[in-house]
C-alpha cells in the first residue's frame, strides 16, 4: 500500500522535528511510539530532568580595579565580546612617541649671573635743581673719561655719584648699565635699564644695553625683542650684529617648538579619527543587533521572537500501514505534542542556518507569513491545503525540513 503524499510530508516534518529535538519522543502521549521504536532496536535518548527554577541573581559585587572598563552583557543576548561595541576603556592607547629634546648649540660667551647688592641711587622724589643737573652732567663726563681709560671702578663710583644728584636722568641709568655690562654684571645692568625705560620708553640705548644683557644670560627671546626695538629707535652696527645672532638662536628654538606642536596636532588628529572610526563601528554593531532582533533573531535560544515557542503539532491522522515493515497497523492519529515552548533543545547549528537564510529571516519578521506557518504547526492537516494556496509557504516549509536533516 502506497502512503499518500500528504502523509509522507507530514511524516517527514515529524521526523525532522525529532532530529532537532529528540526529547519530543519522551512526551507521555507518544509513549506507544517510543515503545515501538525501542522494540525495533532504536535507541531513544533518556528523558531530561525538568529544569529547576533559577535562583534570584546575587547582588553584583563591587567592581574591582582590575575589572574596570568591563560591563556585564544583558543575559538575554548570548553574544561574543567581539560582537559588542568596544568600550572607551578598551581602546588601546597610542604608544607614546619619543620626542628628542631640543639640542641648542653651546654658547661659550654666556656670563655667570651676578647677585650683588643693588647699587645706590638718589631719592626719586627729590627735586633736582638746575645746579644739581649741571653738576651731575659734569660728573657723568668724568665717569666717561675714567671708563675710556679702563678705570671701571672709578667710573662706576662717578656714575653713582651723578645719579644721587639727578635720580631723574634715564641716560645716566643707561650709561651706568652699559658700564656694568663691561664689568660682566648683566643682572645689575638689567635693573638699571628697567629704571631707565620706565623713565623714558623711547630710550634706544637702554633697550640695546638690556638686550645685550639678556643675550649674555641666555634669554634670547627677550634679547631679540629689546634689540629689535632698540635698533629701531637708535640703530648701530654692533647692536644690529648682536640682534642677528639672537634672532638665529630664537629661530632654531621656534622651529623645534613648531615641529613638536605639529606632532602633537597630528597625534590629536589620529586619535580623533580613531575615535570617530570606533564610534561608527559601535553604531553599526548596535544597528546590526537591532536588525538581528527585529528580523527574528533568537537571543539565548530561548524561543524565536514573535513565535512565543512552537505550539503543538495538533494530531497526525492515522497513517494506515507502512509498506515493507510487515504492515504496520494504522496509528490512529498522533495526539498533539503539547507544544514546544521556546524550543530550548534546538541545535544551535540549525538556528545559525535559519539566520543565514535571508528568505527565512524575512518570513520570521513577516506577521502574515508567520501566522500561516504557525497555523500549519498547530494543525498539520492544513499544511497541504495552505501550501497549495501559497507556493512561498511551501518553499519555506521545504527549506526548514531540509535544514533540519
Amino acid at each position: 500500500m502506497e502512503l499518500p503524499k500528504e502523509y509522507r510530508e507530514l511524516l517527514r516534518s515529524f521526523v525532522s522535528t525529532c532530529k532537532v529535538n529528540p526529547q519530543v519522543l519522551n512526551a507521555p502521549e507518544l509513549k506507544f511510539f517510543k515503545e515501538w521504536l525501542e522494540g525495533m532496536g532504536a535507541r531513544v535518548p533518556a528523558a531530561e530532568a525538568p529544569q529547576q527554577p533559577k535562583e534570584p541573581a546575587a547582588a553584583p559585587k563591587k567592581e574591582e580595579p582590575a575589572q574596570r572598563g568591563h560591563k556585564e552583557q544583558p543575559k538575554k543576548m548570548d553574544l561574543d565580546e567581539d560582537d559588542m561595541p568596544p568600550l572607551e576603556e578598551d581602546v588601546p592607547a597610542e604608544p607614546e612617541e619619543k620626542v628628542e629634546p631640543f639640542h641648542e648649540e653651546a654658547d661659550p660667551d654666556l656670563l655667570p649671573e651676578d647677585h650683588d647688592e643693588p647699587l645706590p641711587v638718589g631719592d626719586s622724589n627729590a627735586e633736582v635743581t638746575e645746579e644739581k643737573a649741571d653738576k651731575a652732567n659734569e660728573i657723568k663726563m668724568q665717569a666717561m673719561d675714567a671708563q675710556n681709560q679702563g678705570d671701571e671702578k672709578k667710573a662706576l663710583d662717578l656714575f653713582t655719584e651723578a645719579l644721587e644728584l639727578n635720580p631723574h636722568s634715564a641716560i645716566l641709568y643707561a650709561c651706568r648699565a652699559n658700564l656694568l655690562m663691561r664689568m660682566k654684571k648683566p643682572l645689575a645692568a638689567i635693573r638699571d635699564c628697567d629704571v631707565a625705560i620706565k623713565m623714558n620708553p623711547d630710550s634706544g640705548k637702554a633697550y640695546k644695553v638690556r638686550g645685550k644683557a639678556y643675550r649674555f644670560v641666555g634669554q634670547y627671546e627677550k634679547a631679540k625683542n629689546d634689540l629689535q626695538l632698540g635698533n629701531k629707535l637708535d640703530w648701530d652696527e654692533d647692536s644690529f650684529e648682536l640682534q642677528k645672532f639672537v634672532e638665529t638662536r630664537v629661530k632654531a628654538r621656534m622651529e623645534y617648538d613648531r615641529k613638536i606642536k605639529e606632532k602633537q596636532q597630528e597625534k590629536q588628529e589620529r586619535q580623533k579619527q580613531e575615535r570617530l572610526k570606533r564610534e561608527k563601528e559601535a553604531e553599526a554593531k548596535r544597528k546590526a543587533h537591532e536588525e538581528h532582533k527585529s528580523s527574528g533573531g533568537m537571543p539565548d535560544f530561548g524561543g524565536m521572537p514573535g513565535m512565543g515557542g512552537m505550539p503543538g503539532f495538533g494530531g497526525m491522522p492515522g497513517m494506515g500501514g507502512m509498506p515493507g515493515m510487515g504492515g504496520m497497523p494504522g496509528m490512529g492519529g498522533m495526539p498533539g505534542m503539547g507544544g514546544m515552548p521556546g524550543m530550548g533543545g534546538i541545535d544551535p547549528s540549525f538556528i545559525a542556518k535559519v539566520q543565514s537564510d535571508p528568505e527565512l529571516r524575512d518570513v520570521l519578521s513577516n506577521k502574515e507569513m508567520l501566522g500561516k506557518l504557525m497555523s500549519c504547526m498547530q494543525d498539520p492537516t492544513k499544511m497541504a491545503q495552505e501550501c497549495a494556496k501559497d507556493p512561498k509557504l511551501a518553499k519555506v516549509i521545504s527549506k526548514l525540513q531540509n535544514l533540519a536533516k
